[in-house]
């Protein structure tokens, strides 16, 4: 029976704008550049930029450098990487945005408590500028 990663990169049902990027509580060494290294490849097939929604709802034992290191070999700072949707908190994973930012000086990290959140964030974006705007 295979091992399933600890990290896992999936498109989203109905949301081909959006991947879904998974953390399980024990990161796995090498799942997380193995995740990064098919978000990039991801990333360099498309034709229009791409949200990834981060669910590290499990509260993931990250490696600082491990992936650190891995986003800013190409993720992180894509043209056609939208922004990073997370979906929980933990201290350092504000540790590795802030220092992914440090690094590149962009601000494409949003945080949200719940995938409904995240859901409207989106649908949000795919409303015409007009409706938005009578809504707003």
């Amino acid at each position: 029976m295979p091992i399933l990663p600890s990290v896992s990169l999936t498109s989203i049902e109905d949301r081909p704008q959006a991947l879904l990027m998974r953390w399980e509580r024990d990161v796995r060494p090498g799942d997380t550049r193995e995740a990064f290294r098919q978000l990039l490849q991801r990333l360099n097939q498309t034709a229009t930029p791409l949200y990834v929604v981060v669910d590290i709802q499990s509260q993931p034992r990250f490696n600082l450098s491990e992936t650190v290191g891995a986003a800013l070999m190409g993720p992180f700072s894509h043209d056609k990487l939208a922004e990073w949707l997370v979906v929980g908190s933990t201290p350092v994973a504000r540790t590795i945005s802030s220092t992914l930012s440090a690094f590149t000086n962009r601000k494409n990290i949003r945080w949200f408590n719940a995938y409904d959140d995240v859901w409207a964030y989106l649908d949000g974006l795919n409303r015409p500028a007009a409706q938005n705007e009578k809504e707003g």
